[in-house]
């Protein structure tokens, strides 16, 4: 289905790094396409209890659950690599009073600026992509 690209898939969440709960949320990002293709695939061709799981995942995935998978991909992005940075041998005291001061600013602006106005082109690409109905019904 993305041919050329690197192969993504999702990460088990019983790891509690920064690193595998980003990634989680990028690759679900980057592959909401694929995951609800496959999805909307496995309730058609299936029958009892597994068709219900499916159709009950399906019928949570709208307009706010992208709203969400884009908030939470860019956050846990930024402190996966605020929390790489500390880890480096080569931080200092200086380096990581910084970085924390910097991830707290751009935290602080993320509260006070308008993310739907923000997300809202990328949510609506991938609602057209995915077939997503804007709200939940």
């Amino acid at each position: 289905m993305f041919p050329g690209e690197q192969v993504r898939e999702l990460q088990h969440l019983s790891d509690t790094r920064w690193w595998c709960r980003a990634t989680s949320c990028e690759n679900a990002l980057l592959r909401l396409e694929c995951i609800v293709r496959l999805l909307k695939e496995t309730s058609a061709e299936d029958t009892g209890a597994r068709a219900v799981s499916v159709r009950g995942l399906l019928a949570q995935i709208d307009a706010e659950f992208v709203y969400f998978l884009q908030f939470f991909s860019e956050i846990l992005g930024k402190v996966d690599k605020v929390s790489q940075q500390l880890q480096d041998k080569q931080a200092d005291l200086g380096k990581a009073a910084m970085l924390i001061s910097s991830l707290r600013e751009d935290l602080a602006y993320k509260r006070h600026c308008n993310l739907i106005e923000h997300y809202s082109k990328k949510i609506d690409e991938l609602e057209e992509k995915c077939s997503i109905s804007p709200t939940k019904t």
